[in-house]
């Protein structure tokens, strides 16, 4: 499989604690298919968005909680599905 690289990211801002995703592309971009993002929300709603053919910058945001959830992303390249990112997402407080 060739690599690509995705950037995860939860707002801190317990007034909208989104979750982004975000295709930095690699040497399988040419062969990605789609981008699959999946939260699974700390107050048990599922939240799903798809990219077909990513480019370099594409995004997903979705919403998030102030709790801790988890984002699932697979690729989906030459007609074969990978996980790329399994994570619990804490929102994170700086204080």
């Amino acid at each position: 499989m060739y690599q690509v690289q995705i950037e995860t990211y939860k707002n801190p801002l317990g007034s909208d604690p989104f979750i982004s995703t975000t295709f930095r592309g690699g040497a399988g971009q040419a062969y990605t298919q789609s981008m699959d993002a999946l939260v699974l929300r700390s107050d048990n709603m599922i939240e799903f968005e798809s990219i077909p053919y990513p480019q370099v910058g594409s995004q997903i945001i979705m919403n998030g909680t102030t709790g801790t959830d988890r984002l699932v992303v697979d690729i989906v390249m030459a007609n074969e599905r990978y996980r790329v990112v399994d994570e619990l997402m804490p929102l994170k407080s700086y204080n």
